[in-house]
């Protein structure tokens, strides 16, 4: 009877060395999980960053050298200064970026991009403000430039409204997001139209002199 056993024992003794070897392989694997992870995550990245340089290389094809991103406005001060920022979404760095003055009078910003790439990101502190024209009947219009470089024209909407009783009359509306103002009894002359919205005051009229105060 005991020769009968020690078959059985030595087939559960292989299947019991079988599992073990499974359960260690599968240990194995699931320690290899967190790297998969982080080596998935990068190859996203490295993904994210291809798009990236596939648009700058598209618009290199279109004969862009360098591709130029707004910084809109983040804010505006009680004494009408503003300031305007943007993340850089393309700029993935493990290091301290530098950042320093051109020559050309250019603040740049260089870094090391994920995989060792050199990357760098030019501001030009010669901003331009944005300005729009709307035409009217007969060829002629009005040009409108914003104020502030941080304003973006296109988020701008203007209508204007004529006084059926007061031809030299118009009343316009300027909306930008949640702001707006609205201007009325504005004179319809082109030059007295500007004069009103950019605040210029008209020229004093000259009576004469007075002679005792």
């Amino acid at each position: 009877m005991r020769d009968d056993l020690r078959p059985a024992s030595r087939r559960t003794y292989e299947r019991l060395t079988t599992a073990e070897a499974k359960l260690t392989a599968l240990r194995t694997e699931r320690d290899r999980i967190p790297h998969a992870q982080r080596a998935l995550l990068a190859l996203k990245q490295e993904l994210a960053q291809a798009r990236e340089e596939l648009g700058r290389l598209t618009g290199g094809l279109k004969s862009d050298d360098d591709i130029a991103l707004p910084v809109p406005q983040l804010s505006l001060g009680r004494g009408g200064l503003s300031t305007s920022g943007a993340l850089l979404g393309f700029a993935r760095t493990a290091e301290r970026p530098f950042l320093l003055d051109s020559a050309t009078g250019n603040v740049v910003l260089y870094f090391r991009g994920v995989s060792g790439q050199f990357f760098s990101a030019y501001y030009d502190t010669r901003v331009t403000r944005g300005s729009r024209r709307f035409e009217a009947d007969g060829g002629q219009g009005l040009t409108y430039t914003v104020r502030d470089a941080g304003t973006d024209p296109a988020e701008l909407r203007l209508r204007t409204k004529a006084y059926e009783r007061e031809s030299d009359r118009v009343r316009i509306y300027i909306q930008r997001g949640e702001e707006s103002e609205d201007w009325r009894e504005l004179p319809r002359r082109a030059t007295d139209f500007a004069a009103t919205l950019n605040g210029v005051p008209e020229r004093p009229l000259k009576l004469g002199l007075v002679q005792r105060v």
